[in-house]
């Protein structure tokens, strides 16, 4: 499923130089302008056909648009780009899944040490209530006065998604998202707070 329509609005940008004083064009660039760094994301995905994990940085609304050029055959560029035009941000593959994450972020709950972490032939739904459900999860919740709430337009998983057998020990939160992702053969996930307070944390799998 996809988290964010990508845009269908696509700017030309043309580059021209000045050779022996006449103007010729010199590369034609295809660029995409997106309203949201979790709009880029999910088209990076696509386009790539790569796994990616977003962590937004507490108190970023994620509302500064930013251009991409995806036209390449190499994903690292994209990424570049993107935490170019967003400097708080870095990128990194682990797992093999592309994280995108806050520089500044010591204290999240991705970087939570999971003492372990076992499903069986479990749906989507069920992992994720078996993530709410971590003692470490609950009491940084607990600790941080946050309760985890996701805001649905819709389905996001279908009865026909794969399900997930996974058994893990002493991992990060944000490995176990990893794998889950891959073992759901899906594209990305995403973990954000919001609320007038940062009181809400959504993760989306």
């Amino acid at each position: 499923m996809s988290f964010h329509q990508i845009p269908k609005s696509v700017g030309f940008l043309a580059i021209l130089v000045l050779v022996q004083g006449d103007v010729q064009p010199l590369l034609a660039l295809t660029a995409q302008t997106f309203s949201t760094m979790s709009a880029a994301v999910d088209a990076i995905a696509t386009q790539y056909q790569v796994r990616v994990g977003l962590e937004l940085a507490t108190n970023d609304p994620d509302r500064l648009p930013m251009s991409l050029d995806l036209s390449g055959t190499i994903v690292a560029p994209a990424l570049d780009s993107l935490v170019t035009q967003k400097p708080d941000y870095t990128w990194k593959v682990t797992d093999g899944v592309y994280n995108i994450y806050p520089k500044l972020a010591k204290d999240s709950v991705l970087n939570l040490h999971i003492l372990t972490f076992s499903v069986t032939n479990a749906t989507a739904r069920e992992v994720s209530s078996a993530i709410g459900a971590l003692p470490e999860v609950k009491e940084w919740m607990l600790r941080h006065g946050v309760k985890r709430r996701e805001i649905e337009t819709g389905s996001r998983w279908r009865e026909s998604d794969p399900r997930v057998t996974l058994s893990l020990k002493n991992v990060p939160l944000r490995s176990i998202l990893n794998h889950v992702l891959k073992e759901r053969k899906a594209k990305e996930w995403i973990v954000l707070r919001y609320g007038e307070k940062q009181e809400y944390i959504a993760i989306y799998i």
